[in-house]
């Protein structure tokens, strides 16, 4: 199991069996390092995912509120790299949700849901939102979404479900629609 210890800046490996500590990744110290493990630094993290075709793990990394970053932990080579960097912000937001399905990463952050090719970062999209925080449904191309925090997709990968701002929504990749399943708006 990989866990986000965020305010250790590190990612810590558990053993499911024995409930033990029995790897880390990450030094310790507060910033934007790539390379080995050990020497690794990450700044805010706010995402996780393991990618068992690549044997890696992406993770969301960003400072508050100027730059983002996809990061990519290969776990056999036990390294990291980077694998998209937003230095605007405009797709990775604080606290983003990151999901892979298939050939790609599915990330939620700053009102939008984004899609990636996971062995090409500049191959995304935006699958719905409109670069803005809100609250209305309707198209996925003037639906306006809250801050998708967290998101997962059917096996069918026709909906994805997204918790943000204190509800659910539903995203209907073949109607091309957003709708609320559950909760209000703050």
């Amino acid at each position: 199991l990989y866990i986000l210890d965020a305010g250790h800046y590190r990612i810590v490996a558990i053993s499911a069996a024995t409930g033990t500590v029995v790897d880390t990744i990450g030094s310790g110290t507060q910033g934007y390092v790539e390379g080995s493990f050990a020497a690794a630094q990450f700044y805010h993290l706010g995402g996780l995912v393991y990618d068992q075709g690549t044997n890696s793990l992406f993770v969301v990394d960003q400072d508050t509120m100027r730059t983002g970053v996809i990061r990519k932990l290969d776990l056999g080579s036990r390294t990291t790299t980077q694998f998209y960097y937003d230095q605007s912000m405009i797709t990775i937001n604080v606290d983003s949700g990151i999901r892979q399905y298939g050939g790609y990463l599915y990330l939620g952050g700053n009102g939008n849901i984004y899609r990636f090719n996971k062995t090409n970062a500049n191959d995304n999209n935006l699958v719905a939102g409109v670069d803005r925080f809100g609250n209305r449904n309707g198209s996925l191309s003037t639906a306006l979404l809250g801050r998708p925090y967290d998101l997962v997709m059917t096996p069918d990968r026709k909906t994805i479900y997204v918790a943000e701002n204190y509800k659910i929504r539903k995203i209907d990749t073949v109607a091309s629609t957003a709708s609320q399943v559950i909760g209000s708006s703050v």
